[in-house]
């Protein structure tokens, strides 16, 4: 893990698709209050497709986790959390072109299209890492890009 001023820069060695959207679902999760996301793949339509089958996923669990509680707190914290993730949008359109979506799954080459509320970018791909730092540095102070198998 590395800094670029005060963005995070991290290797993620996860291996399996699977796996490595898990990876993905459990970071946008904890990260969705602050701010817009950017997976970086060569083929988005699948990834986003792949994506929001997890991001299903982890919904359903929050509903059985929900079910389960019976605490009113809990079941009222939980409830706001899943209408947080219901309303998540994923996008393969460049973010200038639709501002509105939380999560925008796109190839490398579009990687210049970064809106300043980004705050994270998760990369599937091989990417130039001279155009990556620059990415980096378009993000807000709190912001964090995750490379994964390696990839820069």
């Amino acid at each position: 893990m590395s800094t670029n001023g005060s963005q995070t820069i991290e290797i993620s060695n996860i291996n399996g698709m699977d796996n490595i959207m898990a990876d993905i679902v459990r970071r946008l999760y904890a990260r969705l209050e602050l701010g817009k996301a950017i997976v970086v793949a060569d083929e988005p339509l699948s990834i986003q497709a792949l994506m929001q089958r997890h991001w299903s996923r982890l919904t359903q669990k929050l509903q059985t986790k929900r079910g389960n509680s019976h605490e009113t707190a809990v079941i009222l914290d939980i409830t706001d959390e899943i209408i947080k993730m219901q309303a998540l949008r994923f996008s393969t359109q460049p973010p200038f072109e639709s501002p509105q979506n939380d999560v925008f799954i796109m190839n490398p080459e579009s990687l210049e299209d970064i809106l300043p509320e980004c705050s994270t970018i998760l990369v599937l791909s091989k990417v130039n890492q001279e155009t990556l730092a620059d990415a980096a540095t378009c993000l807000r102070p709190d912001g964090i890009v995750v490379c994964y198998n390696g990839q820069k």
